[in-house]
């Protein structure tokens, strides 16, 4: 079965966005099981038991099994956009290798062979070689970038950002300097997951004076299953009073398995509820117009599954 795909859009329409529908249903983000107990093995059971990204470094309890799971975390990639860097200077990303070795006129060489051979031709050395390399250099940037970030108190905010976070967003507000987001964003580029969803998470908020430039990167991250992700860009939207792009965000969040993000659902419609529209049919309520919105912009799949009332 093909995997579905939803087009959001997004601050009222400004911004239009063709995603996967994704289930978040990864082994480096499922709950470990106590001793005795069996781990989660469906995909249905892993999508009921995700675990929540840490957000800066003392969410780990500063315990072992908490820096082992966050290592685990910091190796999920979209590897196409990893850039290899050959010790000449020479660059390029897998997807451009990929496209070069497809190129490749020899039935007899495996994709994997081709890599090889494109490598050592474009870069001079071996493709396995520097993907390792490339994928510790990014996660060793990230991880120093990582001991920047820190939660940011409501004293250290004024008063509208104080009640802008509290009233749109579930998670903790953190913080890092303007050059750690950089640093971020750029290790975010070259497909790093972790990187994808805090530089999401900083510029939906105060640190990223609240720049759309989120939800490129908080998209990168859902498709990448980390499971809050959709959610905080649905609260995003929620911000900015779009109320249809929340909607259709918190439904592909609660798709994929975060339940969390219902209560926003019922926020937007209820929200909507007070608007009035003239329609050709007559006068309509806001949550009317959304509900029938959802349907037509072909959110109707997912919403069977998430507002079978609906």
């Amino acid at each position: 079965m093909p995997q579905e795909r939803y087009t959001l859009s997004l601050i009222n329409q400004a911004f239009n966005f063709e995603v996967l529908r994704t289930v978040f249903d990864s082994k480096e983000l499922t709950v470990r099981p106590r001793e005795g107990m069996r781990p989660p093995q469906t995909r249905l059971e892993r999508k009921k038991s995700q675990i929540s990204v840490p957000l800066y470094h003392d969410d780990f309890g500063l315990n072992q099994s908490g820096m082992e799971r966050f290592d685990e975390i910091c190796r999920i990639f979209d590897k196409g956009k990893i850039r290899l860097e050959s010790t000449s200077g020479k660059s390029i990303t897998v997807n451009e290798l990929r496209d070069a070795s497809k190129s490749l006129d020899d039935p007899e060489l495996s994709l994997c062979q081709a890599f090889e051979k494109q490598s050592k031709k474009q870069l001079g050395e071996s493709y396995s070689i520097l993907l390792k390399q490339a994928k510790e250099r990014i996660i060793d940037r990230f991880k120093v970038a990582f001991q920047s970030i820190a939660p940011l108190h409501p004293m250290d905010m004024s008063f509208e950002e104080s009640e802008a976070i509290r009233e749109n967003f579930t998670h903790y507000p953190i913080w890092t300097p303007p050059e750690v987001l950089q640093e971020l964003c750029d290790l975010a580029d070259q497909g790093h997951a972790y990187s994808q969803y805090l530089s999401g998470v900083l510029l939906a908020t105060v640190a990223g004076d609240y720049s759309t430039d989120c939800i490129g990167y908080l998209i990168a991250a859902y498709e990448q299953k980390l499971p809050d992700a959709m959610t905080v860009l649905a609260e995003y939207c929620f911000l900015r009073r779009d109320y249809f792009g929340a909607t259709q965000c918190a439904l592909l969040a609660i798709d994929g398995g975060y339940e969390g993000a219902r209560q926003l659902i019922q926020k937007c419609i209820a929200l909507s509820h007070t608007q009035i529209y003239q329609a050709p049919g007559g006068i309509r309520l806001g949550s009317q117009v959304l509900v029938a919105s959802l349907h037509e912009s072909g959110f109707e799949p997912v919403m069977k599954r998430v507002m079978p009332n609906q």
